[in-house]
């Protein structure tokens, strides 16, 4: 029939063209795509070439589709920065969970001791605004439990810090990230409610500038009450990624060398300067007076980090408080304020992190 002559003519030429654009591996066998155009019942591409199909269209419709590049933001971002994203910070989940002791703490010359219970969560997702650019959004909680023993000017107390976290980065250049950093909320011992006085915003910004593939530069300012007398400092740090020994340094809080024997898993030895400044409240029974409690831990550590998953790691640290700055009042203008430096003590922690 001429009908039947003019599709096979047809189907040999679209085979034609096919072969010519078509990507090998989606190409579809020669003769079966000819067999289903021309109207052949017993040709089975994909669900075409059917008595019900006899024009075999449906083949067409169900032909392998060559796969194109991802354009998405998260694909160019990672395409662009994800490695300087992986390099900068050794430990940079999206949720960490803690939780830790410090044991027979004493401050100067006071009478008694003082343990202390910590627990923290602190959550950062960032959600990209362009291949270049992204914003930063979680919150953070951290509590102190003071457990004293025998100390007359001190009382059991907890102290809690709890907020927003909020920030932004922007690579200004290709091996140039410039973030800013917030943390506006509330540190109190939250026994009555919260006031303007309670309210305190650290902040920070900070450029990390890649020198090379393992070397990183870090300089900035940060706010915070971590330093009771130097609320506003600089910021001066490096990081040394190498295969298996990496350095981060970011002064004046944090030091630390970690040997990686294995990509999942790491030794760890360093130092950190923690603590807050908390507005505080004295009994019901004293009128509920004010007062502001700082501390200030300055801790020396060695533990382990084991990434478990892609998803979830845990790190353990043991060490000592080797010094450190309290100053711990409950409000009580009669009752003398504990002020002193901080003994050597021991600690613990571990650490839960959480990545997506």
């Amino acid at each position: 029939m001429p009908t039947t002559h003019y599709r096979i003519l047809f189907a040999a030429s679209l085979n034609v063209a096919l072969a010519a654009q078509a990507p090998a591996h989606s190409q579809v066998p020669q003769t079966e795509l000819a067999t289903a155009l021309a109207g052949g019942g017993s040709a089975r591409v994909g669900d075409g070439g059917s008595s019900s199909d006899p024009a075999g269209w449906r083949t067409l419709r169900n032909l392998p589709q060559p796969q194109g590049p991802d354009y998405s933001l998260n694909a160019l971002f990672q395409q662009d920065h994800g490695d300087f994203m992986l390099k900068r910070d050794r430990m940079d989940a999206q949720i960490e969970l803690r939780g830790g002791s410090l044991f027979s703490g004493e401050v100067g010359k006071e009478v008694g001791d003082f343990d202390l219970l910590r627990g923290s969560a602190d959550l950062d997702f960032r959600l990209l605004v362009s291949p270049d650019a992204y914003f930063s959004l979680g919150a953070f909680y951290d509590t102190r439990v003071y457990n004293t023993k025998a100390m007359p000017n001190f009382q059991d107390e907890t102290l809690t810090a709890t907020g927003l976290n909020i920030g932004f980065g922007w690579f200004v250049a290709e091996d140039i990230l410039l973030e800013a950093k917030a943390k506006p909320g509330y540190w109190s011992d939250l026994d009555s409610t919260l006031k303007r006085e309670d309210f305190d915003c650290w902040a920070s910004v900070l450029a990390t500038v890649r020198y090379s593939q393992e070397f990183f530069f870090k300089l900035g300012a940060r706010y915070n009450e971590i330093y009771e007398d130097a609320n506003t400092l600089p910021y001066i740090g490096l990081t040394w990624a190498g295969e298996s020994v990496r350095v981060d340094i970011l002064l004046p809080e944090s030091l630390e060398i970690s040997l990686w024997p294995s990509q999942d898993f790491a030794f760890l030895f360093g130092a950190e300067v923690n603590g807050g400044q908390y507005r505080v409240r004295s009994s019901p029974a004293t009128g509920r007076q004010q007062g502001t409690s700082s501390v200030q831990e300055v801790l020396a550590y060695t533990g382990i980090h084991w990434q478990l998953s892609d998803d979830f790691a845990i790190e353990a640290r043991g060490g000592a408080a080797l010094a450190g700055n309290y100053k711990l009042d409950d409000g009580n203008p009669s009752t003398p304020v504990v002020d002193g430096s901080l003994g050597q003590a021991f600690f613990f922690d571990i650490t839960l992190g959480i990545f997506f």
